[in-house]
């Protein structure tokens, strides 16, 4: 810093100039400002040229309202390598802070100040008679921006002069400036101590956002590192699968043919080369890894892929198992090939059936992982929203998946109930869009009086019943006997109440045809119609015919009437079979609707 300071004693206005650093109010910083004493002001500028046009500000040296003297104070702290300060200011009010280039130009700032007070002083009428300086014994506290260590309290004024001892004006006026020292001071120290603990609060919030962050990225690296170790672990164990078992069957055809093999194991090349490909995007952002590392834009960009390849091998999956323990039982060959395989020390003691089940296993993996990666990714990283896009596809592939699955399961189901099917509604059995639901036995209430057990297939569309025309028979062939449409049917079950207030001679008419006086699409009496959603109520009274059988040696019942008003009656052995037979009906009928 230069100093450029100097007397200027031929000047009769400008007492003394020259640099020195000013430290600002409101904002906390140093300023290299040029400073003039003239008369009982001391004015700043920018430099030494031009003062009138960039003139920063005025320090006065008197102040006629509390007829007041500025005081100087030394300050012999450091701040920030500002040695040579002084304090210019008021009792109360702000203090300005300089700091010349030297200890002796800062003595002589101070002696020049002093000389231009005392000439001030002794024309002044008013300090003969009272001096606020005599007010208070305490010295005049340092600037308010400065470290000091905390000093004694000053006295009340009241303590150190009677102001009973002043004529009653100006001791009113005494008061006066009194109270409004005090409660600036007062005022002051609030503010300090707002302004401290809105700086602790700060700090505090910054520490606790910094160590929840902190941990959040912690925990993503681990679900991250997790991802890539079970892809890695995934890949390998798809590729141990293709040399230990699929490419020495493919070459040696006196094991298995070609066909079976391709039964067996599906597109597992395919997956192999998929996730090869997967692993090393996965790879390469481990390697370059960082806190806000995309991962959701590499699943967004394989989800038409998954839902490909996974769909054909999920589908194909019962097949292979239904060939391997076919194959077992009929190939020794194939059999003693497993076994010495199962001893290779790679295979770390898995079977042939533990490798086909990890892709039926992977993709609910996936959306697990990459949930978990979305939750602990910080709201505003470009990656969060490519993963909870990536998790919603992997959901929806899963979804596909399944939901594909059981359609070409019962497309499956429904060519081999086909091929055993005498009459011409096994011709007809095969329909486009048509699923199978449910099958299983049941017992039709006859006309006779007598129950006739059948076996029920429930579609989308219909619930067909047919008998089995042999029972001991493992390739049993299925003869049709009804066939009701669902489109417009009702269902209806047994309502306790209205049996209990039935007497025990109450008749119900034919129950496979309505009466003829009831309208049409009515339900027999007795049976009361729910709806859809509503769950069966246990029958206690079964009806054949014309007679009521007692309660006790009934089973649960319910009753099915096609849009033409033809009612169907049947019996289930428990009441859980009745309740999943009456909510897979009630879920077709309202599907038709």
């Amino acid at each position: 810093m230069s100093g450029n300071g100097e007397n200027s004693k031929n000047n009769k206005t400008i007492m003394r100039s020259g640099w020195m650093f000013k430290k600002g109010e409101i904002i906390p910083s140093w300023k290299r400002r040029w400073f003039v004493l003239d008369g009982m002001e001391i004015r700043y500028y920018l430099s030494s040229s031009a003062l009138k046009k960039e003139q920063q500000g005025t320090i006065t040296l008197f102040n006629p309202d509390s007829n007041q003297y500025v005081k100087t104070i030394i300050i012999s702290r450091n701040q920030k390598a500002h040695h040579n300060l002084f304090a210019l200011g008021f009792e109360g009010q702000r203090f300005y802070l300089c700091s010349p280039e030297s200890s002796s130009m800062r003595q002589e700032w101070i002696e020049a100040i002093h000389d231009v007070i005392n000439v001030h002083k002794s024309s002044n009428p008013r300090y003969s008679t009272f001096s606020p300086l005599a007010l208070s014994p305490a010295t005049s506290p340092p600037p308010s921006n400065s470290n000091r260590k905390d000093t004694k309290p000053e006295e009340s004024s009241e303590e150190s002069f009677k102001i009973d001892s002043f004529p009653p004006e100006l001791a009113k006026n005494l008061q006066f400036l009194i109270r409004s020292h005090l409660e600036r001071k007062r005022f002051l120290e609030t503010r300090r101590k707002i302004t401290k603990l809105q700086a602790i609060w700060r700090g505090e919030r910054s520490r606790r956002q910094t160590k929840s962050l902190f941990s959040i990225y912690k925990r993503r690296f681990k679900i991250a590192q997790e991802l890539y170790n079970t892809e890695q672990s995934y890949v390998g164990s798809l590729q141990l699968l293709l040399e230990m078992f699929v490419k020495p069957l493919l070459e040696d055809s006196n094991i298995l043919t070609q066909d079976q093999t391709r039964i067996m194991f599906s597109n597992v090349e395919h997956l192999v080369i998929l996730h090869s490909h997967l692993l090393s995007k996965l790879q390469e952002r481990m390697d370059r890894w960082y806190p806000q590392q995309r991962f959701g834009d590499i699943f967004c960009d394989k989800i038409n892929d998954f839902k490909t390849f996974y769909a054909q091998y999920v589908t194909n999956y019962e097949k292979s198992l239904a060939m391997i323990k076919n194959c077992e039982t009929s190939i020794p060959s194939f059999s003693v090939f497993l076994n010495d395989v199962s001893k290779d020390s790679r295979c770390n003691s898995l079977n042939l059936q533990d490798f086909l089940i990890m892709p039926v296993q992977r993709l609910p993996r996936y959306e697990m992982l990459l949930n978990d990666l979305a939750k602990n990714s910080p709201v505003g990283i470009v990656d969060k929203s490519e993963l909870e896009r990536a998790v919603n596809g992997l959901r929806e592939s899963n979804s596909f998946v399944n939901k594909y699955t059981q359609e070409q399961h019962s497309k499956e189901r429904i060519r081999n109930v086909k091929d055993k099917t005498k009459g011409k509604e096994g011709k007809m059995l095969y329909q486009p869009g048509r699923e199978l639901i449910r099958e299983g036995y049941l017992f039709r209430v006859g006309t006779d009086g007598v129950d006739k057990k059948m076996y029920g297939f429930l579609f989308n569309d219909s619930f067909m019943t047919s008998k089995k025309v042999s029972a001991g028979n493992l390739t049993q062939r299925y003869n049709f006997k009804d066939t009701i449409s669902l489109k417009g049917a009702s269902l209806a079950l047994k309502d306790p109440t209205i049996i209990g207030s039935q007497s025990s001679r109450s008749t119900l008419a034919d129950p496979i045809i309505s009466p003829p006086t009831s309208p049409r699409g009515s339900t027999p009496e007795g049976f009361k119609k729910e709806g859809i959603s509503a769950s069966p109520s246990f029958l206690k009274t079964v009806f054949s015919g014309n007679k009521a059988m007692n309660a006790e040696s009934s089973l649960p019942s319910f009753c099915i009437t096609d849009k033409d008003g033809k009612s169907f009656v049947f019996r289930c052995e428990t009441a859980n079979e009745r309740k999943g037979w009456v909510n897979a009906i009630s879920s077709a009928i309202k599907d038709l609707e």
